[in-house]
């Protein structure tokens, strides 16, 4: 007979919060989240024991106005003008589908399956990833990411998302969201050499400050939809498939369309009517 899984965390009254559980921790944890701050302030230090007291303000002064004059050009210039914030953005509504191996996309919303797998670093401590081994791990999954991208067609890699975690108040996460066409191209990643090295490295070492996790999402056909307005490429719309079978050749397709046909414009229709099927 099977034992029941038991449970980390006691049962709650409510929803569980992970906040912090005093304003100690939170003040703690605030502060050491001004890495760039503080690093300013040294470089400022350095500068005001260097120069003369009356030059010491020109390079606060300098930072000051250029981030006054960026935010008055680029909030004054229109969207269809030069404008870094919007140079990567596609205007109107957009949907991401998995094209297929010619490029095409079909008529069919969510047609194929894929996988979502999320890959993180948690630095629980004040140096955040300048801690103790800290830069050592960036640098291997780092690695790892590399030789991912480097075999995205092999592995049938469809986007890339890389992110900066605000769950804690110290900010001291980094996690990058895959997005693969099936589970066994990353079964296969991980018994790789570099994938072994990194997770024997880390055990080796058991660095009790520094929290490694990943997680496997697999999604059936017919069971995501995304929906995107006037945004730069995120999520599954940031992914390029390479076509072998176009009529130009080899060729990368990205796997944004129009939202703007009746098969994509709302949510059930772009779960090509899974939702009905469930109610």
């Amino acid at each position: 007979m099977s034992t029941n899984f038991t449970g980390r965390l006691s049962p709650s009254d409510g929803p569980h919060q992970f906040g912090p559980k005093s304003i100690y921790s939170k003040y703690v944890l605030r502060v050491s989240r001004l890495h760039g701050v503080v690093k300013y302030a040294l470089f400022q230090l350095v500068i005001s024991l260097l120069v003369p007291s009356k030059y010491a303000v020109i390079p606060c002064a300098i930072v000051i106005l250029c981030f006054t004059a960026n935010i008055i050009i680029h909030a004054t210039t229109p969207c269809t003008g030069v404008n870094p914030f919007m140079e990567n953005v596609v205007l109107g509504r957009t949907t991401s589908q998995v094209p297929f191996s010619d490029g095409s996309f079909g008529s069919e919303p969510a047609a194929q399956g894929l996988v979502v797998f999320n890959l993180g670093i948690q630095y629980n401590h004040p140096l955040g990833p300048l801690c103790p081994l800290g830069m050592e791990i960036a640098e291997r999954f780092q690695k790892m990411n590399k030789d991912m991208l480097r075999r995205r067609e092999e592995l049938g890699l469809l986007s890339v998302n890389y992110w900066k975690g605000a769950t804690a108040d110290s900010e001291n996460m980094a996690v990058i969201t895959y997005y693969f066409r099936n589970v066994e191209s990353i079964h296969r990643f991980a018994h790789e050499p570099l994938h072994r090295a990194t997770w024997d490295w880390y055990k080796s070492h058991n660095p009790t400050h520094i929290g490694i996790y990943h997680e496997t999402f697999i999604v059936p056909e017919k069971s995501y939809e995304s929906i995107y307005e006037n945004c730069s490429p995120i999520g599954l719309g940031r992914g390029s498939v390479k076509s072998v079978h176009g009529k130009s050749g080899n060729s990368w397709v990205n796997t944004l369309v129009s939202a703007d046909t009746p098969a994509l414009k709302s949510q059930t229709a772009r779960l090509a009517g899974s939702l009905r099927k469930t109610a």
